[in-house]
């Protein structure tokens, strides 16, 4: 008996496997999440700057940076912008504060539910770019 077969609604074989392969080799769509809508837009910017060489386009307005490899880059900021998306991989920005885990995290459960049918392992799903502000020496916040 041979390998089963996969097939559409209409019984082609072959657009349902094109289809299936299509979405795999499909460019990688990333939300970057921080803790509010104007360090999101910075913070995006700044990630732009610093991977300038990989960097196809940027546009700020939309809030969206596209990668020479076809990688889409979504700065999110609240759920308004989510609607109709799938995400494969999720940035968190933040500081040792890990205000953005605390202040959005609904948001961030969220993008967890849309990324359920990611092709990237669950393992390395959310990634976290550091901003570099260290935590205070005496102790006080």
């Amino acid at each position: 008996m041979g390998e089963p077969r996969i097939y559409d609604q209409t019984g082609d074989y072959h657009m349902a496997m094109w289809r299936a392969l299509s979405k795999l080799m499909a460019p990688l769509k990333i939300a970057f999440v921080a803790w509010n809508a104007e360090t999101t837009c910075i913070l995006l910017e700044s990630l732009a700057i610093d991977n300038a060489d990989q960097v196809k386009r940027y546009d700020r307005s939309r809030g969206r940076i596209t990668l020479k490899d076809g990688t889409e880059i979504y700065g999110v900021h609240d759920h308004r912008r989510l609607e109709g998306l799938y995400f494969d991989q999720i940035i968190v920005a933040d500081d040792y504060r890990r205000r953005t885990f605390y202040v959005c995290n609904d948001l961030l459960k969220d993008l967890e539910y849309q990324c359920q049918h990611s092709c990237v392992p669950e393992e390395y799903r959310y990634q976290l770019y550091d901003i570099g502000q260290e935590a205070p020496r005496d102790g006080y916040i």
